[in-house]
């Protein structure tokens, strides 16, 4: 097999990278001929070829480099990557506010530029966060008065990660404190804070609200704190101003939400589109 073709089966596979093996040598052995085809298959599986055995190889002699090695076929991945996106959306908790069918709705395409002009610069914020982009850093905030837009951003962001294929959560502030206080009475609170930390990207919206008792504020501190120590990706919405923020979480809060090291900051003004229906 030539090692360039070895090179797009791993791409095409994806986080399979084996060392390309040496080219096999023709024989009279009529045995050869089958090794040299699955080599060819092992090359580009994008068709199934497994015949129903999920995963291919294992068919090379002893002393050939791939010997015992199996790799996935293409109708495995095709499906293990349909769970795995499934898994994703259920684990986001965005389904818990938004339906599915209707995420159209509260896409960034549908977020519209023209009622709230001054805000354009929070959604280009927004989608350079929610693809990752080598400009765009780990936290985000979006700060403004309610119904200018910054929950529907939010959520696209939630499901243009998701559909780049990375992990993300989303809860609204109202919803983290109730459900801390559940876990709370139930011994899992640790397990629920464990999953926010570690999520790949956070969405948490309308930071501020709800935020009532010493509880509360310890826990959402604690995920933060976390998250910001550890550089992970965190797109906060709020209707706060910082002073605000700093009286309720204290002045390390907002310290952290303000550094301009690991935080993008939009303030976006405009008027109440909800109220318009804009």
């Amino acid at each position: 097999m030539k090692t360039s073709d070895f090179s797009k089966w791993s791409k095409g596979v994806g986080g399979y990278t084996l060392p390309a093996p040496d080219p096999v040598i023709p024989s009279e052995n009529p045995a050869d001929g089958e090794v040299r085809d699955l080599g060819k298959r092992l090359a580009a599986p994008e068709n199934c070829v497994c015949g129903g055995r999920l995963w291919i190889g294992g068919d090379f002699p002893p002393g050939h480099p791939d010997f015992g090695k199996v790799v996935m076929c293409a109708c495995e991945k095709a499906r293990q990557e349909k769970n795995t996106r499934q898994l994703r959306w259920n684990d986001s908790g965005i389904l818990n506010y938004v339906k599915e069918g209707t995420l159209i709705s509260q896409s960034f395409s549908s977020y519209s530029d023209e009622a709230n002009p001054d805000c354009v610069q929070g959604k280009r914020y927004a989608i350079s966060w929610s693809q990752d982009n080598p400009d765009a850093k780990p936290w985000l905030v979006l700060q403004g008065k309610p119904g200018i837009g910054k929950t529907h951003l939010a959520i696209a962001a939630t499901a243009a990660a998701i559909g780049a294929g990375q992990q993300a959560v989303f809860v609204t502030a109202t919803e983290f404190a109730s459900r801390a206080r559940r876990e709370a009475r139930d011994g899992t609170l640790d397990t629920y804070l464990t999953f926010l930390k570690n999520a790949e990207c956070l969405i948490l919206d309308d930071l501020g609200r709800e935020y009532k008792t010493d509880f509360s504020i310890d826990v959402v501190f604690e995920v933060l704190d976390f998250r910001y120590f550890n550089w992970k990706r965190t797109l906060t919405t709020t209707n706060h101003t910082m002073e605000e923020l700093a009286t309720i979480f204290g002045e390390p809060m907002r310290s952290r939400l303000m550094d301009t090291n690991r935080s993008r900051f939009a303030n976006m003004t405009g008027k109440d589109i909800r109220r318009f229906g804009a």
